[in-house]
């Protein structure tokens, strides 16, 4: 990340990646993580893909929303689709709801790029499974300014796990009760709409509610301990 990053800034320097993206690295090449949680903006997003292979697929759209504070600030999210003229098939449509016309009438990946960095500037990134979705995106980042995403990630999947059973929890242990649906029956989250990145990102922002509570009373109080 560091060579992407010191050979963006390069770039930047000679006027060949457009503003947005060198505003995006400086922004964070200065973030700390020793910004205590109660202070920092932590942006919870979701992408709706074309499949699961990250190296081929594509993103039809992306749901964001952000915390402050432990507060769900729905006024400061974002929501953006993206062309594509395949992916609203018939078959697709029940599970991301989006039209054929919609996707045709999105945003190209580089529009969509500039509305993301923008919006999430040097936040922390928190997903659930956030592998996968840093991975799409990064690869987005690649094929059009050179660099993956630069922004420290959270995984609600590993906090959950951390907090109910400790840093020696197995990766691979009942792996069905941590998903979205299971974490949120478990904690009595309702979920209005799902396998829709909005849904998924407020899904799992409410989640993120809970999981900082109670890793407040566990004494994690600045993103480094957050993030270890």
């Amino acid at each position: 990340m560091f060579w992407f990053g010191n050979r963006a800034q390069a770039l930047c320097k000679k006027g060949e990646l457009p503003d947005f993206v060198c505003e995006y690295l400086q922004k964070n090449k200065s973030g700390s993580t020793r910004q205590n949680i109660a202070e920092a903006r932590l942006v919870v997003f979701d992408t709706e893909t074309t499949g699961l292979n990250w190296k081929q697929d594509r993103v039809i759209s992306i749901g964001a929303i952000a915390l402050r504070a432990g507060r769900i600030e729905v006024e400061d999210s974002l929501e953006v689709l993206l062309h594509n003229e395949s992916s609203g098939n018939k078959e697709s449509i029940p599970v991301h709801q989006i039209l054929s016309r919609e996707l045709r009438d999105g945003l190209s990946e580089a529009e969509a790029l500039r509305f993301f960095l923008d919006y999430v500037g040097n936040s922390v990134l928190v997903a659930h499974f956030i592998e996968f979705d840093r991975q799409i995106m990064s690869q987005m980042m690649l094929r059009h300014f050179g660099l993956p995403l630069q922004n420290p990630c959270l995984d609600t999947i590993q906090l959950a796990k951390r907090l109910e059973q400790g840093f020696q929890a197995r990766h691979d242990q009942q792996p069905g009760l941590y998903n979205l649906d299971a974490l949120c029956a478990r904690y009595q989250i309702p979920i209005s709409v799902r396998h829709n990145a909005a849904g998924d990102a407020l899904a799992t922002a409410r989640l993120l509610q809970i999981l900082l509570r109670k890793a407040q009373k566990r004494g994690i109080h600045t993103l480094r301990d957050l993030l270890r």
